[in-house]
């Protein structure tokens, strides 16, 4: 993966043809269990439950209220004083109506849009699209109807129109562009094998949609606030008779969502056995289709892709504020987590082997993954391998393409073109590097301390064109007089410098 300002590497020759014919032969069937499909289905079915247990509680305030309403006016003939009367009568009207208010109004709140994704053309990345369709065939998945990237360390599949989705094959694959920068193309075929067996669980893929989407209701309703929550608060504090009520009001509208916190975790809790068990499915189609010990090597990759993109966001935080921001957003990541030290790596692998799976996880642990994919014990029928951004045609002009709509349209940070510098250029401007410093009046503990320091281009690990390695580049004369750059692995030049000196003395 080269940086933004790097020459484009032209792709392997062969590469595309042999990554192609790999995938003509489909993977044993991954089988699941009748058990698991059962125990899918009554999950979904208790998150079905939930919110009628939610509207059931609704129906039940109304309720009382309209019994207060109807009957409860011998408050008037009971009470001597037409003042506390009046209070009596009119508070838990008051302190029901907000109540069921605030109770109704999460079934009618619209949720906020998102922000809309990156479509990929299938005329501009035919090989792309022929790779995706060949290797769905492999799974025996469908392909998806739509292709969209972004700048995520993730890849993933999805309902291309929600529930209106949920009858038919209108699916949506994302793939994050860091994945193709940073993982190599056998480990990132297995990545997007995961992806299409989701899309070959089929009724399970559904049935997820509607456990996911029952959690993410049930958490805005717990969590949610908006210009309602703070008006009555507001309210609250300004004084007089009222004020008690709407205290009252606001204690009940507490104790409500709190009962519904727990209706939360209980779908939460029943709901993450069976969504651990489809990730292990999954995890099944990518050890058969890229291999067990692919995808061991892919799960200790992904975290340190991870922590890479961790700190490039902090490198851009620092950027923003000279008022400039990188232009390929993948790089900058990929960058970062070549700039790992080995200590840094080293507490990475120890996360990836120690960390256990909890009761409340959607996905299993890396180990518990690990140990799953070794049981399968499959070479794999993809075998080919090399940079995974030779699947994409122009990579970093798709990337930069990606960080301007991930700017604008995901953060909504309105960036101008002259803003957006060479991402080498930030690269140089935020690394930070320890140095050894003697002793001095200004440092008298000397030692090792953290600086900034420049990172030239030739510290940053590419991906050869030539041999496929991900190595360091140096800078050499040519016998024309010209300086390339050139793989200190296997030597072979991958991109000019300067001209040759005739060249120079003509322009002179």
């Amino acid at each position: 993966m080269t940086l933004s300002d790097a020459a484009a590497w032209p792709r392997e020759a062969g590469l595309a043809s042999e990554a192609l014919a790999q995938l003509d032969r489909p993977i044993e069937p991954v089988p699941v269990a009748p058990l698991y499909r059962l125990g899918l289905a009554v999950v979904a079915v208790l998150m079905v439950v939930l919110p009628l247990v939610y509207v059931g509680l609704i129906g039940l305030v109304g309720y009382l209220l309209y019994q207060h309403i109807a009957y409860d006016t011998v408050v008037f003939e009971e009470v001597k004083s037409a003042r506390a009367a009046f209070v009596l009568y009119v508070a838990p009207i008051v302190v029901g109506g907000l109540l069921l208010l605030f109770m109704v109004k999460p079934l009618f709140a619209r949720r906020a849009r998102p922000p809309a994704l990156l479509a990929l053309d299938p005329a501009s990345q035919p090989l792309l699209f022929e790779f995706v369709n060949r290797l769905c065939a492999a799974v025996g998945a469908p392909r998806p109807r739509e292709i969209n990237v972004d700048c995520e360390v993730n890849a993933s599949a999805s309902l291309r129109r929600g529930l209106w989705s949920l009858i038919g094959n209108d699916l949506r694959l994302t793939i994050g562009l860091p994945l193709a920068a940073g993982l190599t193309l056998r480990q990132f075929v297995g990545v997007l094998a995961h992806e299409f067996g989701h899309f070959a669980q089929g009724s399970a893929l559904r049935l997820t949609y509607i456990i996911r989407a029952v959690n993410a209701w049930l958490a805005r309703v717990v969590y949610e606030r908006d210009a309602w929550d703070e008006r009555l608060a507001a309210w609250s504090q300004e004084g007089g008779w009222i004020t008690l009520v709407l205290w009252v009001a606001r204690a009940f509208i507490w104790i409500t969502r709190r009962n519904l916190w727990c209706l939360m975790w209980v779908g939460h809790l029943v709901s993450c056995f069976m969504l651990r068990q489809m990730e292990f499915d999954a995890d099944r189609y990518e050890a058969r289709v890229a291999g067990s010990g692919n995808f061991a090597q892919t799960c200790r990759r992904l975290p340190v892709l991870g922590v890479g993109a961790q700190n490039a966001f902090v490198d851009l935080d620092t950027a923003w504020r000279e008022g400039r921001l990188c232009d390929d957003l993948p790089a900058l990541m990929l960058a970062n987590a070549n700039q790992l030290t080995a200590e840094q790596l080293e507490r990475i692998e120890q996360m990836v082997s120690q960390t256990r799976t909890g009761f409340f996880d959607t996905h299993p642990a890396d180990a518990d993954r690990i140990a799953s994919a070794a049981a399968e014990n499959a070479a794999g029928i993809f075998t080919a391998d090399g940079p995974a951004t030779a699947l994409f045609r122009d990579f970093a002009g798709l990337c930069k393409s990606a960080t301007a709509h991930h700017y604008r349209k995901v953060v909504g940070v309105e960036v101008s073109d002259e803003q957006l510098v060479p991402t080498r250029q930030v690269v140089e401007g935020v690394n930070r590097v320890w140095k050894h410093v003697r002793r001095s009046q200004r440092n008298p503990q000397g030692g090792r301390v953290h600086k900034e320091m420049p990172i030239h281009l030739s510290n940053v690990q590419l991906i050869c064109p030539a041999c496929g390695a991900a190595t360091r580049t140096g800078a050499r004369i040519e016998p024309d007089g010209g300086k390339v750059r050139f793989c200190k692995k296997c030597k072979a030049a991958i991109g000019r410098i300067a001209p040759p000196k005739a060249k120079q003395a003509k322009n002179a």
